[in-house]
């Protein structure tokens, strides 16, 4: 594996557009086995739009759908990120409301992933972002491969936010 970590690094770093970025994810996604790997720059000083960036591998209708129905507003792992410096296990998520089982339930519809893990990103110039990877493994499975995913994927998700901003 630290052939491929290190690959990664080298992958981010030389990236010269966004669209080099989401090719990066790809490989995330395929290195280490994952449904899919989001990032996502909610707040950039400076910059009017309420998403500036986001960088995904999801189906592009998902895309659509969290754009059109302003699911930024509600989504769980957002309002968990901006409470929370520590990554995010998506199962520490409180699921209880309306709006978050709808959600949730919206996402597994698009593939999304059923489990995930979060990082939220605070950057040296008060931008914010969150970094998250997702899974269709089983429970037990997933607990084994969020080891790895805490490991390589806090320092991967903090490159690909610098990369972003810079580009």
């Amino acid at each position: 594996m630290p052939d491929r970590f290190v690959a990664l690094l080298d992958l981010i770093s030389s990236a010269h557009t966004l669209s080099g970025i989401e090719q990066a994810l790809q490989n995330i996604r395929e290195v280490y086995g994952l449904a899919n790997v989001i990032y996502h720059a909610i707040r950039i000083p400076g910059v009017e739009s309420e998403s500036p960036i986001m960088l995904l591998t999801c189906d592009p209708q998902w895309t659509s759908l969290y754009m059109q129905r302003d699911y930024l507003r509600i989504d769980p792992i957002i309002k968990a990120g901006r409470r929370s410096f520590l990554p995010i296990d998506w199962r520490e998520v409180d699921h209880s409301s309306v709006d978050a089982r709808h959600f949730f339930a919206e996402a597994t519809r698009y593939g999304v992933g059923r489990r995930g893990m979060s990082w939220p990103i605070r950057g040296a110039n008060g931008e914010r972002a969150i970094f998250s990877v997702t899974s269709d493994v089983t429970e037990q499975d997933w607990t084994t491969q969020r080891v790895v995913c805490l490991r390589d994927l806090q320092m991967i998700g903090q490159l690909i936010h610098d990369r972003a901003i810079r580009l």
